[in-house]
């Protein structure tokens, strides 16, 4: 379960990093011009998505 979540999660870091690191700097620059327009709300949502449901155990409780 722990393996097919962490590998989502790199295939999805993956698709984003194509986004911010230049691969198309068109798409980069559209990428940063959007979160300048943002108040971070959707970037915390994404962090949280990403905890909640862990299957990692840190010391009897779930992250």
């Amino acid at each position: 379960m722990r393996s097919e979540r962490a590998g989502d999660l790199v295939l999805r870091a993956r698709r984003r990093s194509e986004e911010t690191h230049a691969f198309d700097p068109a798409a980069t620059q559209a990428w940063y011009d959007g979160l300048r327009g943002t108040d971070g709300a959707g970037i915390l949502r994404g962090i949280v998505g990403n905890i909640t449901g862990s299957p990692v155990d840190l010391g009897g409780r779930p992250l």
